[in-house]
């Protein structure tokens, strides 16, 4: 009987690039980085970001409707190894 390994999970668990598809983040991209804001103006109705994962790791983006204009929308990317 021969028992293959399995392959060792990454540790690696950070984001490559992050970039929404309206406006731009004001604060420039860090995978060290946890938190980033942002305006777009109030015409904006949906927000779609560009989440690159490094390798071996996964990313989810929770959707979520933009909130009336003049109030805030908090966006959560998770990674995963």
């Amino acid at each position: 009987v021969y028992r293959q390994e399995k392959e060792p999970l990454s540790g690696e668990a950070s984001l490559l690039e992050l970039a929404p598809d309206t406006g731009k983040l004001e604060q420039t991209f860090s995978p060290d980085r946890l938190s980033y804001t942002m305006t777009v103006p109030y015409e904006v109705k949906t927000l779609t970001f560009t989440a690159t994962p490094a390798e071996g790791a996964s990313c989810r983006v929770n959707r979520k409707n933009l909130g009336a204009g003049g109030s805030e929308t908090e966006f959560q990317i998770t990674v995963t190894a």
